[in-house]
């Protein structure tokens, strides 16, 4: 055994174990496998038996050391999908009795785990306020006290060092961190004060967006058919928090308001997974502020159904300070729309250096629609070919066969 592979349950599970036996990797591979399933979203474990060769094993949260432990002086490397209380303790317990390197594979929304903390990084002005109302109306008189006085948020900040301190602790073990984005490696070394001695940063993708026929559930079905004429827009890609979707609408009020009446505008607002009482919440908004344009999508569909359904968007809108949605972005390049992300965000940044058009939001509320009848697809289109292989997603996945 090589490498052992400790893994959510979750749509990108899946893949990964299929494309590392794609490549004939599969034999050097184990893979743990945590239940619950993530978001909602968790993966068909009959297809992983029936693809794979066995060498996967299924935990409840909690057990995760006692899986590893078993297998720890055996691979050349284990590496984390994601870190979470339980993989930071494994980090550093490994390193003390062992000495195989570690890899922590990045997802944009593992930054940062406390909300106090998020709010400063990822969340808008109007998305804080949402927040401190709904923990205003769900708050006892103690807890009210709290936040009237602001033991709350001295608490809250106390309890993210505490967090900081522990996952600190935990990178200073970790031997390569994979992303597709290097801004957020730099990000995030800079975020837990690592000047020198940082990880390898090694580029990795999982590469979902460029497969065709998927059969995985991943995302949504719009609730609402279009035309082919129609202005159609996409906004977010779930229903989290750190999307920042009033912001979005509010730019997207303000660029509708100066366009012919004529035009027939489908804003398509993808919610099918995140938190309940916030999709209430911008569902509740967005036909407060767009009416009829607004079509919240909350249903499942198969993963090539959603790709179709992107297919069809002129104009994307990303409102999110952090750099997940990458997958949806780079499918939506593909087919050479429009997208408008947050400038503070790694995404910007990652994008535009890389030679795609991409558009700020500012840009929406001033000259949103002239800006799509300028954006040239054909570079987006051209760049993608260019940048996004095949070839170059599997090179990717070469390092987990040795």
């Amino acid at each position: 055994m090589q490498n052992i592979h400790v893994m959510p349950n979750h749509f990108f599970t899946e893949y990964f174990i299929n494309k590392i036996y794609t490549i004939g990797a599969g034999d050097n591979n184990f893979f743990i496998i945590k239940e619950p399933g993530r978001h909602g979203v968790g993966i068909d474990s009959d297809a992983i038996k029936t693809t794979c060769s066995g060498n996967y094993l299924f935990y409840s949260c909690g057990q995760l050391w006692g899986c590893l432990s078993k297998f720890i002086t055996s691979p050349n490397a284990v590496y984390f999908h994601g870190l979470d209380n339980e993989s930071e303790h494994c980090v550093i317990k490994i390193k003390k009795i062992s000495s195989v390197k570690v890899g922590w594979i990045y997802w944009g929304e593992y930054i940062l785990h406390s909300r106090y903390k998020e709010r400063d990084f990822f969340y808008s002005e109007l998305t804080r306020k949402y927040v401190q109302e709904q923990e205003w109306g769900r708050a006892n008189l103690i807890k009210k006290l709290m936040l009237a006085t602001g033991i709350f948020y001295l608490r809250e900040l106390l309890n993210s060092n505490v967090r900081m301190f522990f996952r600190t602790r935990a990178i200073k073990h970790v031997d390569y961190f994979l992303h597709w984005n290097a801004y957020d490696f730099l990000s995030v070394m800079e975020l837990h004060g690592f000047t020198e001695n940082k990880p390898a940063y090694k580029k990795f993708s999982y590469g979902e967006y460029l497969e065709k026929g998927s059969t995985n559930f991943r995302c949504s079905q719009p609730d609402n058919s279009t035309s082919s004429n129609d202005l159609n827009v996409m906004l977010g890609h779930s229903a989290n928090l750190s999307v920042n979707h009033l912001d979005g609408l509010e730019a997207l009020r303000k660029a509708f308001s100066m366009l012919d009446n004529k035009l027939i505008i489908n804003v398509h607002c993808v919610l099918s997974y995140g938190d309940e009482e916030y999709r209430k919440k911008v569902i509740n908004d967005g036909r407060l502020i767009l009416g009829e344009y607004f079509k919240p999508i909350t249903k499942r569909m198969p993963l090539s159904d959603y790709h179709a359904f992107l297919g069809m968007i002129d104009a994307a809108v990303f409102p999110i300070r952090h750099s997940a949605a990458g997958g949806n972005i780079a499918k939506l390049l593909s087919y050479g729309t429009a997208i408008f992300i947050d400038e503070r965000s790694t995404l910007f940044s990652h994008f535009t250096d890389m030679g795609f058009d991409v558009y700020p939001l500012s840009a929406i509320s001033h000259d949103f629609y002239n800006v799509i009848l300028r954006h040239d697809k054909m570079n987006n289109i051209m760049r993608f070919k260019e940048v996004f292989t095949i070839d170059a997603i599997e090179q990717s996945y070469k390092h987990f066969a040795s």
